[in-house]
């Protein structure tokens, strides 16, 4: 086999193909290509998708959606829209799967149409397949491709905005630059952030937006395509009409709305950035650049720029504004979980690789010039798809459902479970309210309650508390408090009237405890006081159960209650995926050390120091850099294990 299929056909003349001064132009067999090309990506993007909930935002976003409820800010119309129709017409798997199969699509389509940008952008076939294939098999990119998320459908939106504005440049056609509207109206009723490429998008347009004849029909119709994003706001309003059970923000009224539109309780992240933030930020950026362009790729990256610049620079210009805009803008926003945030700089520097790797095309004699071209198209691509596979591959990942699901299971019946913050409660609402996995716990966020009362004056809706309300819960409104009431409530003042109070013939559980031993700040004397009066005893199974200081459990049934939860509790194997890039990615493994750690004290406290050393020595194993594996080696050493295992670090 010649290896010719490898390398897309171009449409150069023999005279221009030799010559650098002369690009190749876009064809019709770009189209053809191009689908192709998209095809084998959407096959790869769907094997490796994950079969249900995730980490990050996945467990929220599909609770929501398969519901009927609002997303968080600012509530996504446009993925919610297309995470129903998937919902519909996916025929198998989780509903997780199904809306997660609108991350790989859009994936895939973005792909696709990078090669288009390239090509627009008067680069080579050759170069602009291998270059965007390099973006498709990038770290982040893929990682986000393959789980219920936001961000791949954000590239496809952004990316299909820089090709048609840059056609429109070429052609003058209507067509065109209505079809760049319509991409940008549906991107802003998804992401917000699409905004970030009006400036560069005007300097790819050119002169001619606004000097051809018909400015004002092509005026009216690309204003009336991109009022489809902000219309598609108003659906929130209409869902929101319905009181669904996950009515996140409650946008039900104009003001709310606006609020969760414009995501208001989230804008507090958005500083100014000082040196200090920058020493950190700009490096961070730099790990992702290079994270997503290994091996020394990313050194194509600013040769190719300055070819581009040489030979198209109105597209040279255009993609750099693109760059500088939303790379200014993530110096801005500090936030942990950013790289989602790079996507479409990272996807206009496989457009400069593209132009960088046509200098080396240009460049290479005749009587070599395919066989090394064929070698580069496999090396490159190969190399970011053999690096990346394990640590994309979620196929198999169903470890955050099981997480959740064990939770909920050691929770007593009709009990109430204390969760904290996003990676804990977002799984647990998918496996409860979409699996139905024990409906009879009452799930209660501690970080979501202490938000609604903290932050009332950003987010009057008080969404979750009216949530709590329809479980039963007695809640205090935050409208009615001054600050200093509020203050108290959402520092577990609240928590502590319901043990006390409304609630306190119910089981307690939770997935997180605090040491009442350990000074902490001023605003968390509320917690303390409630464990002054109400003390964790022991685990049970993957949560901590509360009980009254004067109604201890006997030793013997919290042991036994253990041995029969930890019968069906497996640690999940991660195996090779890369979490590093997720909120809190060490949530899960702490999590996991630090209750079988537990597990493992009560078996101590049984007498049963063997049974106890091989449980510390699976912790040690299972999570070497955790704190409970810290934990494990100092107990080890005091029961006289001879060595702590030796383990790959």
């Amino acid at each position: 086999m010649s290896g010719d299929h490898l390398v897309p056909r171009e449409v150069d003349t023999p005279a221009e193909a030799g010559s650098p001064s002369c690009p190749s132009q876009p064809a019709p067999e770009d189209g053809r290509f191009a689908r192709g090309f998209g095809l084998v990506f959407l096959i790869i993007y769907l094997k490796t998708l994950c079969p249900t909930v995730y980490l990050g935002d996945a467990g929220e976003i599909a609770t929501a959606i398969t519901t009927g409820g609002i997303v968080h800010p600012p509530g996504y119309p446009i993925f919610s829209i297309l995470g129903g129709l998937a919902l519909r017409l996916v025929p198998v798997g989780e509903p997780a799967f199904r809306i997660g199969c609108v991350t790989a699509l859009s994936a895939a389509l973005g792909v696709c149409l990078l090669y288009l940008l390239a090509r627009e952008a008067r680069i080579s076939s050759w170069s602009a397949a291998v270059a965007a294939a390099v973006f498709g098999f990038s770290f982040t990119f893929w990682s986000q491709s393959t789980r219920v998320e936001v961000y791949s459908t954000n590239v496809l939106f952004g990316v299909a905005v820089l090709w048609a504005t840059l056609r429109y440049r070429r052609t003058g056609e209507l067509r065109d630059i209505a079809l760049a509207a319509l991409g940008a109206g549906l991107g802003l009723g998804h992401h917000l952030t699409i905004g970030l490429l009006a400036p560069g998008v005007f300097v790819l347009a050119g002169a001619r937006l606004w000097r051809d004849p018909g400015v004002a029909v092509r005026v009216a119709i690309c204003a009336a395509l991109i009022l489809v994003g902000p219309a598609s706001y108003f659906l929130l309003y209409f869902w929101a009409k319905g009181d669904p059970v996950h009515n996140w923000g409650r946008p039900s009224t104009l003001p709310l709305l606006w609020n969760h539109a414009t995501a208001a309780i989230y804008q507090y992240n958005l500083a100014a950035p000082d040196p200090e933030h920058l020493s950190r930020s700009l490096p961070i950026a730099w790990k992702l650049l290079t994270d997503n362009f290994p091996y020394g790729i990313a050194l194509g990256i600013p040769i190719g720029a300055v070819v581009l610049g040489l030979k198209q620079r109105a597209a040279f210009f255009g993609l750099l504004l693109v760059v500088l805009s939303i790379v200014g803008y993530n110096q801005c926003y500090r936030i942990t979980d950013i790289a989602g945030y790079y996507l479409i700089p990272w996807a206009v520097f496989a457009v400069f690789l593209a132009a960088g790797l046509d200098l080396i095309r240009f460049r290479l004699p005749e009587n070599s010039r395919r066989a090394v071209l064929v070698g580069l198209a496999c090396l490159l691509p190969g190399l970011c798809l053999s690096r990346n596979w394990n640590a994309c591959d979620l196929s198999g990942a169903v470890w955050m459902r099981e997480f959740a699901r064990q939770k909920l299971e050691c929770t007593d019946k009709d009990g109430i479970l204390i969760t904290q913050w996003d990676p804990d409660t977002f799984p647990i609402w998918y496996v409860q309210e979409v699996l139905g996995v024990r409906p009879d716990v009452i799930v209660v966020d501690r970080s979501l309650v202490r938000v609604a009362y903290w932050n009332h004056d950003r987010d009057p809706s008080e969404w979750y508390l009216t949530m709590l309300k329809r479980r039963g819960m007695f809640v205090p409104e935050p409208a009615s408090r001054g600050l200093a009431t509020r203050i108290q409530l959402g520092n577990d003042g609240l928590l502590l009237k319901w043990v006390k109070e409304t609630m306190r013939d119910r089981a307690w559980c939770s997935t997180f405890g605090v040491n009442p031993t350990v000074p902490e700040n001023k605003d968390q004397q509320v917690l303390q006081r409630w464990f002054q009066r109400y003390r964790l005893t022991a685990s049970q199974g993957m949560v901590l159960r509360f009980h009254l200081q004067t109604r201890q459990p006997r030793f013997q049934d919290v042991l036994a209650l253990n041995n029969r939860l930890w019968d069906h509790i497996e640690l999940p194997e991660l195996g090779a995926i890369r979490l590093d890039q997720d909120l809190a990615p060490e949530y899960v493994m702490e999590h996991y050390a630090a209750m079988l750690g537990n597990y493992a004290e009560l078996q101590l406290q049984a007498g049963k120091p063997e049974v106890a050393r091989r449980l510390y020595e699976e912790v040690v194993r299972w999570a070497p850099q955790s704190g409970g594996a810290r934990t494990a080696r100092t107990v080890l050493q005091r029961i006289g294990a001879s060595q702590s295992p030796t383990v790959p670090r």
